[in-house]
């Protein structure tokens, strides 16, 4: 089963991939914060950027009966993949999210939202929110092996000028 043939949206972490029946919506979030330092005059300086961890939110559905080729179906489906995310969740295992935007490496699941109404048979509504952990050496080290990083060019500190007194 190839999962980069036709438009899916899958999960890897411990265990088998988590294929998504459906994805009814989706949200990403990419921010950067800048320090705000007051000097002379109370004015704010801002001369450093951080950048925030990426967030993914989907919203999907989980069925009995998918209909994605290739997957599987069994009767309690949707239960068991639900306990899979609530098990990714409460290990904190770093996982692989592959979206028809992007890959996104190194997400751990935030938060997860169910919802079900009586119509809704033999499936779920499930919001996730997935967050980036930033400071782990399985970020780098991925990104550094799938060759997103370019870990071939040194950084050397500049010059410094001195101002003198004045």
């Amino acid at each position: 089963m190839s999962f980069t043939k036709g438009k899916r949206t899958v999960i890897f972490g411990i265990g088998i991939p988590f294929v998504i029946d459906a994805v009814n919506s989706e949200g990403y979030s990419f921010e950067t914060v800048y320090t705000k330092y007051p000097v002379e005059f109370g004015r704010l300086n801002s001369d450093h950027g951080q950048d925030v961890p990426d967030e993914v939110e989907l919203n999907i559905l989980i069925t009995d009966t998918p209909t994605a080729e290739d997957t599987e179906v069994f009767q309690g489906r949707f239960k068991f993949k639900m306990l899979q995310l609530e098990a990714w969740k409460r290990l904190k295992a770093p996982l692989i999210l592959v979206t028809n935007y992007r890959s996104f490496v190194n997400m751990h699941i935030a938060k997860i939202d169910i919802s079900k109404q009586p119509k809704d048979g033999k499936s779920i509504n499930v919001n996730i929110k997935f967050v980036e952990l930033q400071n782990t050496l399985f970020s780098l080290g991925a990104l550094a092996a799938s060759g997103l990083v370019d870990t071939s060019v040194t950084h050397a500190a500049s010059e410094q000028i001195p101002l003198g007194l004045i």
